[in-house]
């Protein structure tokens, strides 16, 4: 791979955050209120979270050879009948475009958050629940990806090709998506700040959802992931991205959605919210 590859784009996105967060807790009580404020920021919290979320990303990825157990050869008779056929895909040049695809959406809302307000204190407030988003999206993904161990489906064609077989602990995070949760998260936490600055509209939804899509039809047809993990990271990112800014904004009470039900003897909780 080149450097044009983007295969480094990981450790940019933990700078990022690292950044974005820093930039956000610092400028915080140094700017004064505006009127376009929407978030309501508890900053000792909100950095615990936040500091968690990194801080399981690094030890996952600093211990991985101690907790991944490089399983494979794999047998490609025991892929479910959804996931079978991303095997045999090999488009290198969709892998490049979903790596640039995820870093500009992560760079993306920031920059228009920017544009939006200007360097404020609403700008500052928008930044920590971004990097909130960003940082429980990072530290999930890690956690279910150290936990399950998958394979990634380009192993598979190293089995059945039959050359050398070597590999890291890296090419076993396969569940869930990463690029996918962190494309849709990043979007979606956007598009709600924009919602609640500026009222309902359907538009940044939908441009979430043409890039969320764009990167997982890539990843698998590049056999980077199989369609479970883009599937699993599109709704997880969703989910994140979403309940996130809803549970800061201002006038919005996020318990009083919450409801508990029972359907067929096994309880159920259901959350809705209404941007």
């Amino acid at each position: 791979y080149s450097f044009w590859d983007m295969k480094w784009y990981t450790a940019l996105m933990r700078f990022w955050l690292v950044f974005l967060f820093l930039f956000s807790a610092t400028a915080f009580g140094d700017l004064k209120p505006d009127g376009n404020s929407v978030y309501k920021i508890n900053l000792w919290s909100d950095s615990a979270i936040i500091l968690t979320g990194v801080l399981i990303s690094v030890s996952a990825n600093t211990w991985q050879y101690s907790i991944i157990n490089q399983s494979c050869p794999c047998d490609p008779n025991g892929i479910n009948f959804l996931d079978k056929g991303v095997v045999a895909n090999s488009n290198h040049g969709a892998d490049i475009i979903a790596n640039y695809t995820v870093t500009t959406a992560m760079i993306a809302p920031v920059v228009i958050d920017y544009l939006d307000v200007g360097m404020t204190k609403s700008f500052a407030e928008d930044m920590v629940v971004y990097s909130e988003v960003l940082s429980v999206n990072f530290g999930l993904v890690n956690l279910v990806k150290f936990g399950f161990q998958r394979p990634y489906p380009y192993m598979y064609q190293r089995t059945t090709t039959g050359s050398g077989f070597q590999s890291e602990p890296t090419d076993y995070l396969s569940f869930y998506s990463g690029h996918t949760t962190t494309t849709i998260a990043a979007l979606a936490a956007a598009s709600a700040t924009l919602n609640l600055r500026h009222g309902k509209t359907v538009w940044p939804w939908v441009v979430t959802g043409v890039l969320g899509t764009s990167v997982a039809v890539e990843l698998v047809l590049s056999a980077e992931h199989f369609i479970t993990d883009v599937i699993v990271g599109g709704m997880m990112g969703l989910a994140i991205g979403a309940i996130i800014p809803a549970m800061h904004a201002k006038g919005h009470d996020p318990m009083k959605h919450i409801f508990f039900t029972a359907s067929q003897g096994a309880p159920e909780v259901i959350w809705t919210y209404d941007f």
